[in-house]
């Protein structure tokens, strides 16, 4: 019950942190980049369940929440990648699209490696 209740707590304040950081940040961000947060964010949803879960019955495989720790990175390189195709596909004079295309990389990454750093936590006391 008290794994149960660490996995709850760090998962609230982490989605708190993120929804913070997200209504402070001014920039605006690409389509792509918010796709690939909002995939980052399923993926980390469905791990942090499975974890719950796992911590409720006390024993449990944690294989799905390596896989996650392992698949939230990749997903926000394709974010990353986007956004640096957007920033370095405008013309010399098109400033703002460059600013775009970068700040959707960063954040796409961001999310991300923030997701698989949590995860990799919870697994890690779920294993102990």
């Amino acid at each position: 019950m008290r794994t149960f209740l660490q996995l709850a707590l760090s998962d609230v304040l982490f989605l708190m942190a993120l929804g913070t950081i997200g209504a402070l940040y001014n920039g605006s961000i690409h389509l792509a980049g918010v796709v690939a947060i909002v995939a980052v964010l399923a993926v980390f949803c469905i791990a942090a369940c499975n974890a719950l879960r796992i911590a409720w019955r006390g024993a449990g495989d944690t294989s799905h929440l390596n896989l996650a720790v392992a698949v939230c990175p990749m997903i926000a390189m394709l974010g990353t990648v986007s956004g640096f195709l957007i920033a370095f596909s405008g013309g010399s004079g098109d400033v703002q699209e460059r600013v775009l295309g970068a700040s959707t990389g960063l954040a796409s990454t961001f999310v991300g490696v923030a997701c698989s750093i949590l995860l990799m936590g919870q697994a890690h006391l779920l294993r102990s």
